[in-house]
């Protein structure tokens, strides 16, 4: 009874702690005291110092770039609840999400201008069939949104007062390649806004370097540029044009990073990192998730839509037929309906479906 007691105990552990240690944080961002970041589709804060996460968000739909304002109250975020990605606002507690855009493609957010009054976002709304990104602003209630004077824009980082922006006219962030060293490589650029002139602060490597934070007399950002052939994070000095090398991974690249008021956090290797800016201290932020798992449960699904390949028994009994990527036999009037194999058992479904009665033997 004690034996079967303690297995009984360990199951229930072991199941809270793959339950809890969870991976595949992305797109975090950093407040003065609290990181959020999106895990399953929603969103989560937690402690700097980690912790217990909790949920902000929990409609369907995708969540993605959460971005803390300025006083670390609200956060700006992207959004697929009606059919395409727009710009949502809520509170670090949660709430009704609050809708700022409309526009039918995709509007991401990138960050929130210093004084607060205004989110930053990319939108393909103005260039053409959406080919590439521009920068646009809105107010965190909502209203008109005002085109910056940018031709090009992805991700970016405003200087402490406004007057510049850190910007990235094109990326590689969620290309299928690594390592290019092609004619559209991410440059870093210094736009200033009252000449309305650039610096390219990249032009002396091929590598890729990528979203630019703007944190004092700095910038950092990530690139592939070192000996790692990785991407790490780097700095460049605005006032003498040095570069410094802050991580050295060898093994996954930096991405997605962001920055607050003392800190730049980002996601490696599916967990969350932070790096404090003033004592270069780079560490792994311990994150317990506590979730349902509702994704993860078996449930009913009507396949009748999703069918690809059939194949009727040499008898005409039955029918084999695939759907989401699974076999099933089906009877042609009356009987029972069986799955043969399913998507992690058999990786050559179409093709198999034709010759699986005479090679296999699923008649019985």
């Amino acid at each position: 009874m004690k034996f079967i007691l303690s297995i009984l105990i360990l199951c229930f552990c072991s199941d809270l702690n793959a339950q809890n240690n969870a991976g595949l944080f992305r797109f975090p961002d950093v407040s003065a005291s609290e990181i959020v970041f999106s895990y399953a589709n929603d969103l989560w804060v937690v402690a700097k110092t980690g912790g217990q996460a909790y949920k902000i968000s929990s409609p369907p739909g995708q969540e993605s770039f959460p971005r803390f304002s300025p006083d670390g109250k609200n956060v700006a975020f992207t959004a697929n609840y009606d059919g395409n990605f727009d710009v949502f606002r809520t509170t670090i507690l949660g709430g009704l999400p609050v809708r700022l855009t409309y526009f039918g493609g995709t509007d991401r957010v990138v960050d929130w201008t210093p004084d607060g009054k205004n989110i930053l976002f990319a939108s393909g709304r103005e260039s053409g069939k959406e080919r590439f990104n521009q920068f646009y602003t809105i107010h965190p209630n909502g209203g008109p949104a005002t085109k910056l004077p940018l031709a090009y824009a992805e991700y970016g980082s405003y200087s402490p007062d406004g007057s510049q922006l850190a910007i990235v006219f094109r990326s590689q962030a969620f290309r299928n390649w690594k390592r290019y060293r092609g004619g559209t490589t991410a440059d870093i650029y210094i736009f200033d806004f009252k000449t309305n002139t650039s610096k390219n602060i990249s032009a002396d490597t091929d590598a890729g370097e990528e979203f630019p934070m703007w944190v004092g007399g700095n910038v950092y950002f990530i690139s592939d540029r070192g000996k790692e052939n990785r991407m790490n994070l780097w700095s460049y000095d605005l006032n003498n044009g040095s570069r410094k090398q802050l991580t050295y991974y060898t093994d996954f690249d930096i991405q997605f990073p962001a920055s607050g008021p003392a800190d730049i956090v980002y996601e490696q290797g599916g967990f969350i990192h932070l790096f404090n800016i003033a004592s270069g201290n780079d560490k792994k932020v311990d994150i317990q998730i506590a979730t349902d798992e509702m994704a993860v449960r078996n449930r009913a699904e009507n396949v009748q839509s999703l069918i690809f390949n059939a194949n009727i028994s040499p008898d005409g009994n039955r029918v084999l037929m695939e759907a989401r990527g699974d076999i099933f036999s089906l009877p042609a009037t009356e009987g029972f309906v069986k799955k043969y194999y399913s998507q992690f058992q058999c990786s050559r479904s179409g093709s198999f479906l034709v010759a699986g009665w005479y090679q296999t033997g699923l008649v019985e």
